[in-house]
C-alpha cells in the first residue's frame, strides 16, 4: 500500500509538471503559419511575450529544450551573450535585418525537421507562449 502511494504521488508530481490543456491555447491560424515558416511565427509569440523565462520553462518541462538549445546556439553565432535574459533582449529588441537573417538562417533547418518528425513540437512551444501570454493579462 505504500508504494502504490509512492507511485501515485510521483504521477501526480509528473503531470502536474507536464500540465499543457489539451485544447490548444493558440488560434488555429498560428498552428497553421508556424508550419510554414516556423521562426518567424514562434518569434512573434515569443517577442510579444513579458517574461520569456516562463515560456522559457515551459518549454523545458515539457521536452523540447533542444529549441531552447538551438535558439541560444544560432543567437551566440552572431553576438555573444552570456544570460537567456541577454539572448531574448537581443532576438527580440536589438537584431537588425541582417542578424535576424542569420539566426533564422542556422535554427530553420532544425525547427522544420523537428516540426515534421513530432507533431508535438510546434503545439508544445506554441501552448506554453500563448499560456504564458493569456496569465499577463
Amino acid at each position: 500500500m505504500k508504494n502504490l502511494a509512492i507511485i501515485m504521488l510521483c504521477l501526480i508530481s509528473l503531470s502536474t509538471s507536464l500540465s499543457l490543456p489539451s485544447v490548444p491555447l493558440y488560434p488555429s491560424s498560428v498552428l497553421s503559419a508556424a508550419k510554414k515558416d516556423p521562426i518567424k511565427e514562434l518569434s512573434k509569440a515569443y517577442c510579444s511575450l513579458k517574461n520569456t523565462g516562463q515560456a522559457l520553462n515551459c518549454i523545458a518541462e515539457n521536452h523540447q529544450k533542444k529549441s531552447i538549445d538551438q535558439y541560444g546556439i544560432c543567437v551566440q553565432k552572431v553576438k555573444s551573450l552570456k544570460t537567456s535574459g541577454q539572448i531574448s533582449d537581443f532576438y527580440c529588441n536589438k537584431m537588425n535585418r541582417k542578424e535576424y537573417a542569420k539566426v533564422k538562417a542556422c535554427m530553420d533547418p532544425e525547427f522544420r525537421n523537428w516540426a515534421a518528425t513530432d507533431p508535438t513540437f510546434l503545439p508544445t512551444l506554441l501552448n506554453c507562449m500563448f499560456k504564458e501570454k493569456k496569465s499577463e493579462g
